[in-house]
């Protein structure tokens, strides 16, 4: 099965992506190409979080595994273990990508469009426009004196 994924930023109004991507598809892999197709590296602990139709969220996947010690009974999600199917039931499943963790800046992904039978080897991006906001903002260092 493929699912049609939109993208979108609260920061760039202009701003539109879509990617098709497996069912069977990692999170990591859908992760590294959204990393690709706005040119930001790969240098930030980016995480998806599952949400409900409010955008409230629910469940995180992780970049890398960060349990903690005593916590091994707490539900853990890597984006290289999980795949998209895990948590994509139907149609308008929402997400959020977090590209920049230290100010809580996303993208707000919605599955639009389940199509079975059909399989890709990696996401691909579908239609793009616009420039997305940068990862990182900077930070002022301008201090009061």
């Amino acid at each position: 099965m493929i699912y049609k994924i939109n993208f979108m930023s609260e920061e760039v109004d202009d701003f539109k992506l879509s990617f098709e991507a497996s069912s069977e598809a990692t999170f990591l892999e859908l992760h590294k190409a959204i990393l690709a197709a706005v040119g930001y590296p790969d240098d930030q602990m980016t995480s998806f979080y599952v949400c409900n139709d409010e955008w409230e969220r629910y469940q995180q996947i992780t970049r890398e595994d960060v349990a903690e010690p005593g916590h091994e009974d707490e539900d853990l999600y890597v984006m290289a273990n999980t795949k998209l199917s895990e948590f994509v039931e139907d149609e308008e499943q929402k997400f959020q990508f977090v590209f920049d963790p230290f100010n809580d800046r996303v993208f707000y992904l919605d599955v639009k469009e389940l199509i079975p039978g059909e399989h890709l080897d990696a996401p691909v991006v579908s239609r793009s426009r616009g420039e997305a906001p940068r990862q990182v903002d900077e930070l002022d260092l301008n201090f009061a004196a």
